[in-house]
């Protein structure tokens, strides 16, 4: 029955041979068009030329004489090579496919985003990324969670296809669906529940007289419609989840099809769009107007034919030749007879081929290396920090001296504990940093810091593109001084005297002042040209801080303590900061001497390539003081929190954000009787209703319609 799943990802497989019977075994006296054997040095051809020159295995510029690979241009070449039948798992050498999959690697942002999606939604690029990254055997660089948190829950898939997706330009807006919500189908962590509810929508969404989606009024044009379709079936087909009008996305497509066979000029998607849609359609009904479809693939196959070698003299670029090249690839499946490939292989398509939808064998999670934002449990400071998007965040709660965590698994940005132990007090890891007991219920109640000896420890963490900062700055950590040092030592810095490789360093002053807060930026790598910033007061004792520092070039450096600020520079500020090779020391300036390092404890380092407002630092300390139970982080425990945690029950990888308030990842009683034991409504009153145990039941039990009434009052 339509509408219903009927098989997994491996039902392609079966379509696809089925399809090659249909179109072989029909009766035609038609002879070959095109041997595709004779097609595939030209394309190679074509590849080459897009190579760029001098650059490592993989490089491929957007157009012929491009000298700057592009990312499109580098993926397209591996999808179009995979079309053609090459595997490149076995073709190239491990090295080659390490460099290429290297070269990906440099357009990958921590947000889980893209340098250059080449005029696409990231979404889009995402697609693309899982494709390219597929079939070269590789993974991303950082999680693309971010990317689909928008609409990773079931809860969320409707509101996300209504508001966000422009469905009158359904062609461009549907890349969102391509690489969003196709590409996370094919997750690890894709729940049948959500799929279900795609399927809902997009079943309830389409139009049953044209077979094309709208939400109130149709696509501006047939191209519109066609184009957004096709973006959407292969999640109908890798699913198994049957189209529920194929009928009439037949009866459209063969109504746009130009008397010279053609849908759109050489180069265009909407070629291999209409392609896609007759293929699949028929797979899903045979016999309907099968002689008009074959007609329809004869003509365009003659067409495609006559345009092929003029179109590839021309030097097309990459994205388009791709186009190109799947147009072709579709015709080897429709009509084998029409395009036979004469060295047997067989063309794909970048539709239907399961090698560029291997989502779950790309995909990255913030748990690598260690558990989920770093090896301290999670805790709304935590939370409140990663919000703003640190180009670094170190939590240093490990238990074991060693490799160093980022906070959401950017290996780059993975450190090394030196000289560090794993006994008690100083010179060791784990030891107590600022938690709830401590008066800071913000932070987890397991928080752990590394407690410097001011002797040779400290972490290091190597040198990467992501910590190459020239422009604004910021940086933060919580310290606890144990003494007052002799020199001045670092708390975070990527400043090393040796070969005048200083840029930037937050430090205690105990040379020139009686242990002040410091900053320092070199515009050269010198201290002689350096600026100096420092805080007029000596530091307490055996006192937890939150400190910062912030550079705005040219403008201002500002210095922070418990959120308030305490220092600023206006005049003499350097232009940019020196991009210097050092290492980032955390506890540790200048020189590996015990004069430079840090004596006491420190936790929770964030470096950030943005200038944050004294209403950003300010909300950061204040996160270390959030309630339990307090989800939004507005300084109450109230019916809000309570939607949200019910907008989330029985969510599993969950956070705080959505109501897991102990950090087992759960939301559920638990993390109930959690709220209501902090239920503080009204934030001017001194002392709040607690609810009893015996009616914690029913707030329980009062969670799902009190979301049902927050969500209309939201609305």
């Amino acid at each position: 029955m339509r509408g219903s799943r009927v098989g997994p990802l491996v039902v392609i497989g079966l379509i696809a041979f089925s399809l090659v019977g249909v179109f072989s075994n029909r009766p035609t006296a038609a002879q070959a068009i095109l041997d595709l054997a004779t097609a595939r040095p030209q394309i190679y051809t074509a590849l080459e030329n897009l190579r760029v020159s001098g650059a490592g295995y993989g490089q491929y510029a957007m157009s012929v004489g491009g000298t700057t690979p592009g990312y499109y241009g580098s993926l397209d070449a591996a999808l179009m090579r995979t079309i053609m039948g090459e595997d490149l798992m076995t073709s190239i050498t491990e090295q080659q496919r390490t460099e290429w999959i290297d070269h990906l690697h440099t357009f990958a942002l921590p947000d889980g985003g893209y340098t250059d999606t080449n005029g696409h939604h990231v979404l889009h690029a995402n697609g693309m990324t899982v494709g390219g990254l597929g079939v070269l055997g590789g993974r991303q660089k950082y999680p693309a969670s971010p990317l689909y948190r928008p609409f990773d829950e079931p809860n969320e898939v409707a509101d996300y296809l209504v508001s966000q997706i422009n469905w009158t330009n359904s062609w461009g807006e549907s890349h969102k669906f391509w690489g969003g919500f196709h590409i996370f189908s094919q997750s690890s962590v894709a729940t049948s529940e959500w799929k279900a509810a795609v399927f809902d929508w997009l079943d309830a969404n389409v139009d049953p007289t044209t077979g094309w989606w709208r939400v109130g009024q149709q696509p501006s044009s047939s191209a519109q419609g066609l184009g957004g379709g096709a973006h959407i079936w292969p999640m109908y087909e890798h699913e198994g989840h049957e189209f529920p009008y194929p009928e009439r996305v037949i009866d459209r497509i063969l109504s746009m099809q130009a008397v010279d066979g053609s849908y759109a000029a050489m180069g265009n998607y909407l070629n291999l769009d209409a392609l896609y849609g007759l293929k699949y359609m028929r797979s899903l009904t045979p016999a309907y107007r099968a002689a008009d479809i074959d007609l329809a693939v004869q003509k365009h196959g003659a067409w495609l034919a006559g345009q092929l070698n003029g179109y590839l003299a021309a030097n097309p670029g990459a994205h388009a030749l791709l186009a190109v090249v799947g147009d072709l690839g579709l015709m080897n499946q429709l009509a084998p007879a029409l395009y036979p490939d004469s060295t047997g292989a067989t063309w794909s398509d970048i539709f239907t081929d399961p090698k560029f939808y291997q989502t779950a064998a790309v995909e990255v999670f913030a748990q690598e290396p260690g558990p989920p934002i770093g090896a301290d449990r999670p805790s709304p400071y935590a939370y409140t920090v990663l919000a703003d998007s640190p180009v670094g965040y170190w939590r240093l709660g490990e238990t074991e001296p060693g490799s160093v965590g980022e906070a959401r698994g950017i290996l780059p940005l993975r450190g090394l504990h030196i000289g560090l132990g794993d006994a008690s007090g100083p010179g060791n890891v784990a030891q107590p940093g600022p938690r709830p007991a401590d008066g800071f219920p913000g932070m987890s109640a397991d928080n752990r810091a590394v407690h410097l000896s001011g002797q040779y420890d400290h972490v290091s963490v190597y040198d990467a593109p992501e910590l190459d900062i020239t422009g604004e700055l910021t940086l933060e950590a919580w310290i606890r001084l144990d003494q007052i040092p002799a020199g001045n030592v670092g708390i975070v810095a990527k400043y090393n005297g040796s070969g005048n490789q200083r840029s930037f360093d937050l430090y205690v002053d105990g040379q020139t002042d009686d242990g002040t807060l410091g900053l320092i930026i070199s515009p050269d790598g010198t201290f002689t040209n350096a600026a100096t910033l420092r805080n007029a007061m000596a530091l307490p004792l055996d006192t937890w801080l939150h400190v910062a520092g912030t550079y705005s070039p040219g403008e201002s450096m500002r210095l922070f303590i418990n959120g308030q600020q305490v220092a600023q520079r206006v005049a003499g500020v350097p232009e940019a900061i020196y991009s210097s090779s050092a290492d980032l020391w955390i506890g540790c300036n200048y020189a590996l001497t015990p004069s430079s390092h840090f004596a006491g404890l420190i936790d929770e380092v964030a470096v950030y390539d943005r200038v944050l407002s004294h209403d950003e630092i300010w909300t950061h300390y204040l996160a270390a003081f959030a309630l339990p139970g307090d989800a939004d982080l507005n300084g109450r425990v109230d019916h809000e929190d309570a939607a949200i945690l019910a907008d989330h029950w029985g969510s599993s990888g969950a956070d705080w954000s959505r109501g897991d308030f102990n950090g087992d990842e759960m939301v559920n009683a638990l993390d109930a009787s959690i709220l209501a034991a902090h239920w503080s409504p009204n934030a001017s009153s001194e002392s709040y209703p607690v609810p009893e145990p015996g009616v914690l039941a029913l707030l329980l039990a009062g969670l799902l319609g009190l979301l049902g009434k927050t969500r209309l009052r939201r609305a």
